[in-house]
């Protein structure tokens, strides 16, 4: 992942990707996530972490 700070454009993009996704594919994108951030704190992680609480996946 990069270290450059994300647009709100693409943040707003990545929103809208993640929304598209089934719950296995936002699980699998956790994974790869918490894998290449550990415990980093961005937008991009933050959004997919929204997406998975609103539809209750645990993770």
């Amino acid at each position: 992942m990069t270290t450059d700070p994300w647009t709100k454009d693409q943040l707003d993009q990545w929103t809208r990707e993640l929304a598209g996704k089934t719950d296995q594919e936002l699980v699998d994108q956790w994974q790869r996530t918490a894998a290449a951030c550990g415990d980093a704190t961005t937008p991009a992680v933050e959004a997919l972490a929204s997406e998975m609480e609103r539809r209750d996946i645990d993770f």
